[in-house]
């Protein structure tokens, strides 16, 4: 059983990792898009 939730929270763990890399990827370029456009 503790075996099973282990391996359920790691599951859980790597896609949040997956999807906050995406996030904070996503948020950077956002960011720099609305940099570049003040500039302009």
């Amino acid at each position: 059983m503790i075996s099973l939730i282990t391996e359920a929270g790691t599951q859980v763990l790597d896609i949040f990792t997956e999807w906050k890399s995406i996030y904070v990827d996503y948020s950077g370029k956002l960011q720099k898009a609305q940099i570049d456009e003040i500039e302009i």
